[in-house]
């Protein structure tokens, strides 16, 4: 065989070895990229089960016994765990028996009730909205318990209104405004002492809309890296279901 011959052949047979190479190099990332994404689904499927262990384990403490408790990192198996709480997680809105006085311009018997059976819960504000809405319609006292706000500010406008719920303690809620609003939709967004906030209906074209309150919990699994998922569900004490379902990237 002549030298450019011989040459020839083993250039191809590096070929070959290289291509070779990067062939079970390709191959070996693709099957490691694989059960790495394989891996990142079962931990968050893991982390969204947690989550919902954590929803299900407060209502059926809140079914039993009418409160339920914060949980931090509560094992469920393994590496798995769940954590369920913020204030705004106990706190529970009734508006079976709200009714309308003084022309339609208030209502009162609002319940507020604070589910935790361990640990108080503190209220720093409140936002009333209604709809429809103009310029000349104002919101101009809010009280809850003996605490009041009194002054004249639009729609959406948040007031300081501080109280606190002690462990499964309730208080009434009472909204005036300088106008009828018998025939409008509205919402009260609470805020309260650790940040937490949440939104009720109080009233839906005029009619009330019932007795709820929103559950918020953290999956998490452990491992190498820590994997979580958080759900919020509101539950209705009243027929005893769980209406809405919802996830949020703010875990707890």
């Amino acid at each position: 065989m002549a030298a450019n011959e011989k040459g020839a052949v083993l250039i191809l047979v590096i070929a070959i070895i290289v291509l070779s190479g990067i062939l079970i190099f390709s191959s070996i990332m693709f099957v490691r990229e694989t059960l790495d994404f394989a891996l990142v689904k079962e931990n968050q499927l893991k982390a969204i089960n947690a989550a919902q262990c954590g929803i299900y384990k407060a209502v059926e403490d809140f079914k039993r016994l009418g409160v339920y408790n914060s949980a931090s990192d509560a094992p469920i198996w393994g590496n798995e765990y769940y954590t369920i709480g913020g204030g705004s997680g106990f706190f529970q809105v009734n508006t079976n028996s709200m009714k309308f006085i003084s022309d339609f311009k208030t209502i009162d018997n609002i319940g507020l009730n604070n589910i935790n059976g361990a640990s108080s819960i503190s209220i720093t504000n409140v936002t009333i909205s209604w709809a429809p809405n103009n310029s000349g319609e104002h919101l101009t006292k809010v009280s809850i318990g003996g605490t009041s706000w009194i002054g004249s500010v639009n729609s959406g406008v948040q007031v300081p209104l501080n109280y606190t719920l002690a462990s499964s303690s309730s208080a009434n809620m009472r909204i005036q405004w300088d106008t009828a609003v018998n025939a409008k939709t509205i919402t009260a967004l609470f805020t309260f002492s650790d940040g937490s906030t949440v939104l009720f209906d109080m009233l839906a074209n005029g009619k009330t809309t019932g007795n709820s309150f929103i559950i918020k919990s953290t999956g998490k699994v452990v491992s190498n890296i820590t994997w979580k998922r958080t759900l919020t569900a509101q539950y209705d004490a009243g027929s005893g279901k769980i209406t809405a379902w919802n996830e949020t990237n703010s875990h707890l």
